[in-house]
């Protein structure tokens, strides 16, 4: 599998009750930084995992923490050495 550190784009979100209006108009997408192994990449999105670990009981692959990040915010994804 591909180790691939992954630049996005991500929705940011104020959790306060009261924001003033420039705070409203200062938000931007947050960049982010995610590394894993390379488990999918298509036209529509790209899924990382953090690990595998083998199951001894089912005697199968599991994989940690799968995430999914939409394709159109993706800025940039290298493969790592």
């Amino acid at each position: 599998m591909k180790v691939v550190a992954v630049s996005w784009v991500d929705a940011m979100r104020d959790e306060s009750h009261s924001v003033p209006l420039e705070c409203i108009n200062a938000m931007v997408p947050i960049k982010r930084s995610s590394v894993g192994y390379l488990m999918v990449e298509d036209e529509t999105k790209v899924i990382i995992v953090s690990g595998t670990l083998d199951n001894l009981h089912r005697g199968e692959t599991a994989y940690d923490s799968p995430m999914v990040i939409p394709r159109g915010m993706v800025m940039d994804m290298r493969e790592l050495e």
